[in-house]
C-alpha cells in the first residue's frame, strides 16, 4: 500500500472518529433540552390531594349512598366498574368522593379527593421513570381510592335520604369555578329513593312536573353545566314497585332540568 493510500484511509478514520463524536454530543445536548423542556413543564400539585393547583383537565364526582347497604353481589359489581374507571381516567383527572348521609345533607365538602398521577405505562426511559411513576399511582392514587370506596360500601341504614339536596352539594363543590369547559361527570351508587319530608319516593311521589311546580323543587336546583351523569341503580329488596322505569324517567327529567346529561341508567343487580 502506498504512503498516499495510507494516508488518505488514516484521514477517513480520523473523519469518521470526528463524526461519531459529534453525534454523540448532539445526542447529549438532545436528551438533556427534552430534561429540561419537562422540569419547565413541571406540574406544581397539591400536597395532601396530588391533584394538580392550577386546575385539572377533567372532574369526577362519585357519589355514595350510605343510607342502604349493599350485598356481596352489587359489592363485586361496584370493585369492577371503578376497577375500569381507574384506568380510563385521563392523567391529571380529579375524583372527589360524597357520601349520603341524614345527618349531614348541608355538608358541602367531599369525604375525599384524589388526583390521577399518571400510571407511566407509556413513559419513556428518556424523559420519566416509569417504576416511579407507577409507585406515586399506586400509593397517592389507587390505594386511599379503593381503601375510600370500600369504606362507603359497609352496612348502614338511615331514616331519610337526601339526594336531591345531594346533588346539589355536589354541583357546588365538585365542580370548581371556571371548569364550565371541563370534561365533568358524576357517578351516583344508590337506590335513587329520594325520601325527605318535603319529597319522598316511598310516598310514590314520582312525577317530576309535580315537584317542578313545588317552592322545594327551587330550594334543592343547581345547574349542572352538562356534567355527564351515570346513575348505577342499585336494586334493594322489597323496593320493586317503587323502583319502576316511571322511577328512572324521574331523575332522567331532573337532571335533563338542571343541565345534566345522563349517559347510563344501570340497574345493578343481586
Amino acid at each position: 500500500m502506498s504512503y498516499y493510500r495510507r494516508k488518505h484511509k488514516a484521514q477517513s478514520k480520523h473523519r469518521l472518529g470526528l463524526l461519531y463524536i459529534a453525534l454523540a454530543i448532539v445526542v447529549v445536548i438532545t436528551v438533556f433540552s427534552i430534561r429540561i423542556l419537562l422540569e419547565s413543564r413541571h406540574i406544581v400539585r397539591d400536597s395532601k390531594t396530588g391533584c394538580p393547583v392550577e386546575g385539572s383537565p377533567s372532574y369526577v364526582a362519585i357519589v355514595f349512598d350510605k343510607t342502604d347497604s349493599y350485598n356481596p353481589i352489587q359489592k363485586q359489581y361496584l370493585k369492577r366498574y371503578f376497577r375500569r374507571l381507574k384506568t380510563q381516567l385521563p392523567t391529571h383527572s380529579q375524583i372527589a368522593l360524597y357520601v349520603i348521609k341524614a345527618k349531614n345533607k348541608n355538608r358541602i365538602t367531599p369525604e375525599v379527593i384524589v388526583c390521577n398521577p399518571g400510571t407511566g405505562k407509556n413513559s419513556s426511559v428518556w424523559s420519566a421513570n416509569p417504576t416511579l411513576l407507577k409507585k406515586r399511582w399506586r400509593e397517592q392514587f389507587e390505594i386511599p381510592l379503593d381503601k375510600a370506596i370500600e369504606e362507603f360500601m359497609r352496612s348502614s341504614t338511615a331514616d331519610s335520604s337526601p339526594i336531591l339536596e345531594m346533588v346539589q352539594i355536589v354541583s357546588l363543590s365538585a365542580f370548581p369555578t371556571g371548569s364550565e369547559k371541563s370534561d365533568k361527570q358524576m357517578i351516583i351508587v344508590s337506590d335513587m329513593l329520594h325520601h325527605t319530608t318535603e319529597w319522598s319516593h316511598y310516598r310514590k311521589q314520582f312525577d317530576f312536573e309535580s315537584l317542578h311546580q313545588i317552592p322545594y323543587y327551587k330550594k334543592i336546583r343547581t345547574n349542572l353545566h352538562g356534567t355527564e351523569v351515570q346513575i348505577l341503580y342499585v336494586r334493594r329488596e322489597g323496593a320493586q314497585k317503587l323502583q319502576t322505569k316511571r322511577h328512572a324517567f324521574f331523575w332522567a327529567d331532573y337532571m335533563h332540568s338542571i343541565n345534566g346529561k345522563v349517559t347510563l341508567i344501570e340497574k345493578i343487580d343481586g
